[in-house]
């Protein structure tokens, strides 16, 4: 499913894992690594279902750390 991310905000962190991939779910969000920094995706809507907040949709979806987005 495509992921559409319609709230987020860039951070500047410290990472060594490929873009993409899933660094933290956290009521703040779900964190995911960039090439330099990370997103911290806050809302969100997966295709086919309603927009939702991150912590909603990473509960739903089971999304936790390790997997990277978009493979």
């Amino acid at each position: 499913k495509k992921l559409y991310i319609w709230w987020a905000r860039p951070l500047e962190m410290a990472h060594v894992e490929q873009p993409g991939t899933i660094l933290d779910t956290s009521s703040e969000g779900i964190l995911v690594a960039c090439g330099d920094g990370a997103l911290l995706i806050t809302q969100c809507q997966l295709e086919g279902d309603a927009e939702m907040n991150s912590f909603e949709c990473a509960g739903l979806y089971h999304l936790e750390p390790g997997p990277r987005l978009g493979t």
